[in-house]
């Protein structure tokens, strides 16, 4: 009994991780020729999205809207130019 225990809450903490990741997208940028030049973590709960180089460094954030357009800003909170990102179909 005593050994059930630990191994239970392991596997809840496992399981509210899992579940937190499965709620966010991540999308790659590539450039003409293919190479990933970055990408962007998109949270479609909360309407955020994190964007990072292809080095995973994060370049920014922007604000996400329903149609796929993204308010972009920098690190220092200047905004920059906005783009559009794909956006997965809910399911039914």
């Amino acid at each position: 009994m005593k050994t059930t225990r630990p191994l239970l809450l392991c596997s809840i903490g496992f399981l509210s991780v899992v579940s937190y990741a499965v709620a966010q997208d991540r999308v790659d940028f590539f450039d003409r020729e293919g190479r990933r030049i970055g990408y962007a973590i998109v949270d479609t709960k909360t309407g955020r999205a994190d964007f990072f180089d292809a080095n995973s460094r994060r370049t920014g954030w922007g604000r996400l809207e329903p149609s796929g357009r993204v308010e972009r800003f920098n690190l220092e909170g200047r905004r920059e130019e906005d783009t559009a990102l794909p956006l997965r179909k809910p399911p039914k």
